[in-house]
């Protein structure tokens, strides 16, 4: 059966509302009315609730995204998983639609050895270019799937 692992609490919030951001992305549910939002370039970012190290199986982090259906401009947005300062795996999700979106992260095997404290992983997200137009994400962090253990 699958470890559920959710956001805690805020670790920066920068230009991205409401706050606190973690109480946006700690549904079970997908909840599209309930999000996150930005119009600039800053970093959000989350602690997720600590997890016992997973003994086999892939890390997946899945990621709920969607821009205003009025933007005109080409959306990207970056996910980052984090243990503290330590950058574990970074994506880029490119052309965000406006319709919500779920994008899967599976993170490689080198990714993966790089967690070490399983209870100190945060999840950073961050637009890639400013404008007038609002970036949205709504997080389904992060899931361990594996013969033990899913961690999401």
């Amino acid at each position: 059966m699958p470890q559920v692992v959710r956001p805690i609490s805020d670790v920066a919030v920068g230009d991205w509302t409401p706050a606190p951001l973690y109480a946006a992305l700690d549904e079970v549910t997908p909840d599209d009315g309930d999000f996150i939002a930005s119009e600039g370039t800053s970093v959000g970012e989350v602690l997720l609730a600590p997890i016992s190290p997973p003994v086999a199986g892939d890390v997946l982090i899945r990621v709920r995204h969607g821009r205003d259906p009025a933007a005109t401009d080409l959306l990207s947005l970056i996910v980052t998983l984090a243990q503290g300062a330590t950058v574990i795996a970074t994506r880029t999700f490119e052309e965000i639609s406006s319709a919500f979106t779920t994008s899967t992260i599976t993170l490689t095997p080198a990714e993966r050895a790089l967690i070490t404290d399983w209870t100190n992983l945060r999840l950073r997200f961050a637009r890639a270019v400013s404008s007038a137009n609002t970036l949205t994400y709504e997080g389904e962090p992060l899931i361990y799937e594996g013969e033990a253990l899913t961690y999401e």
